[in-house]
């Protein structure tokens, strides 16, 4: 891959990274101060407004990020347009997600949840408002713009999310934090960005065109990921309920904060090799060996780890969270392969195929649910992570076949990080097994860890890379990943 998109990746995936570790340092301080002071209850109370609340947004996703980023020019007037459809439809997703507060709350079982709802409608109005300028810093590969922004945000969220949770001791103190961060983004956003946009309605016609299969993949995407939080939010209790979602965040937190910044800037990259089938292909496998290299480890880490952590961290009245984080963790595999995926689908404007996938996943998924009715959290969670398995074999396929890869290379790029990360699994179990003491066992179980699959992974890719030209790839941008936070560690010290 020309030496101008591999840089632009590496800057994606470093400003990135910077956002989500700062964000996640406050992140983890918050929640574990939080899940101490608060309940599983309040913690499923904010967990229902979450979901109603993505979910509508989804409903006003037109992929405008994307539209900027495809077009070779971007005018004013598209730009203008673009924010205008946004406003509008997140305006119209506020009013109808205030209106819907009692059926929200008849649905799950749960009285306090409408007035959450009616107070949370206001964060798609405030979303509606979030300066389309932005966009185009992502089409520059300007991240650091948008990394400020973000870490602005969370810094003043996550400090009243805490003092209001000292004070206060109940869910609102979640609730106001997202409201607030909301809130700073969109300003913030207008300081650093000098665009100012104005109503236009002249392009809504093109722009839906082409946003049509991005808009129901976004909604499709969303409810195949969640639509177990739908379900399971009516059928139990807010205390079950608040421990099964609150273990899935706990799983996927490598995903969120280490795996997903690394595909930041993908879509910029991919999208000017288009036209070159041979650095299009080459800049996927790439990707894809990355990804795998740095999520397979994750996944089976935060499995091994999940007894211990849950003991130590969050204390007795989470340990019905232990079996489900174990679980759950396996689906961050998923939901890596899934994101290079929708890009390479969206750059070849064939989204409906991932469209008709997540529907029938969907549907597999709520059968599950419904048959599962009467059964514990962890086998919900187990029957979970089978069906996201078989949805990970259809998105190989779809690798072969609409991106043209390789099905024997692709298979390489698996079985090594899956076998290194397999053996460090048995490895560190077998390990903590011979300890008494949790927080002994937390300990060693990470740093076993690392240091296992660090040795396997060097001693692997030394001997393969001279074949596989992705592993070679997979030592720079490691290397590079490291330096940065080494340099990050130093500058804090």
């Amino acid at each position: 891959m020309n030496n101008k998109y591999s840089s632009a990746l590496i800057s994606g995936a470093k400003w990135a990274i910077i956002a989500t570790w700062y964000n996640r340092v406050l992140g983890l301080v918050s929640t574990f101060i939080l899940a101490r002071l608060l309940t599983p209850e309040d913690f499923g109370i904010v967990a229902i407004s979450s979901f109603f609340i993505y979910l509508f947004l989804a409903f006003t996703s037109v992929g405008t990020n994307r539209i900027v980023i495809l077009e070779e020019e971007v005018s004013d007037e598209s730009l203008n347009s673009i924010w205008s459809l946004n406003l509008v439809l997140r305006v119209v997703c506020a009013l109808l997600l205030f209106i819907s507060a009692p059926l929200i709350a008849s649905y799950t079982n749960e009285t306090r949840a409408e007035l959450v709802i009616q107070v949370v409608a206001i964060i798609p109005f405030l979303m509606a408002f979030r300066n389309i300028g932005l966009e185009v810093y992502e089409k520059q590969l300007n991240f650091k713009t948008i990394t400020v922004v973000s870490i602005a945000a969370k810094t003043i969220g996550t400090i009243c999310s805490i003092v209001i949770a000292v004070i206060w001791q109940n869910y609102w103190s979640m609730i106001v934090a997202v409201i607030l961060s909301n809130f700073i983004e969109v300003v913030i956003g207008y300081r650093v960005c000098s665009y100012r946009p104005r109503w236009s309605t002249s392009l809504w016609r093109k722009q839906w065109h082409f946003s049509k299969w991005l808009y129901l993949t976004t909604i499709s995407g969303y409810l195949r990921s969640r639509v177990d939080v739908m379900i399971l939010s009516n059928q139990l209790s807010s205390r079950t309920f608040g421990i099964y979602n609150f273990a899935q965040e706990l799983a996927w937190l490598p995903f969120t904060d280490v795996v997903a910044p690394l595909n930041r800037g993908f879509f910029a990259v991919i999208s000017q090799l288009r036209n070159n089938p041979d650095e299009f292909k080459k800049s996927i496998y790439q990707q894809l060996a990355v990804l795998l290299f740095v999520v397979m480890p994750c996944a089976f880490g935060v499995s091994v780890i999940s007894e211990p952590f849950v003991k130590v961290v969050l204390g007795q009245q989470w340990l019905e969270a232990i079996p489900v984080m174990s679980n759950l963790a396996g689906l961050m595999v998923v939901m890596t392969v899934y994101m290079p995926l929708t890009v390479i689908l969206t750059v070849k404007n064939k989204m409906h195929i991932l469209f008709v996938a997540d529907v029938i996943i969907v549907i597999l998924i709520s059968i599950m649910l419904y048959l599962s009715f009467g059964s514990s959290i962890d086998v919900i969670s187990f029957n979970r992570l089978l069906i996201g398995m078989f949805f990970l074999l259809f998105m190989i396929g779809l690798y072969t076949v609409v991106a043209e890869l390789n099905s024997i290379h692709l298979l390489s790029l698996v079985l090594l990080p899956l076998g290194c990360s397999w053996f460090m699994y048995e490895a560190v179990s077998w390990l903590i097994g011979f300890v008494d003491n949790d927080h002994y066992k937390l300990v060693l179980a990470i740093v076993s860890g690392f240091v296992l699959y660090a040795v396997l992974a060097i001693v692997s890719v030394s001997l393969l890379k001279s074949r596989v030209y992705e592993f070679q790839i997979i030592v720079q941008q490691l290397k590079k990943q490291a330096s940065l936070r080494l340099g990050l560690q130093r500058s804090v010290a």
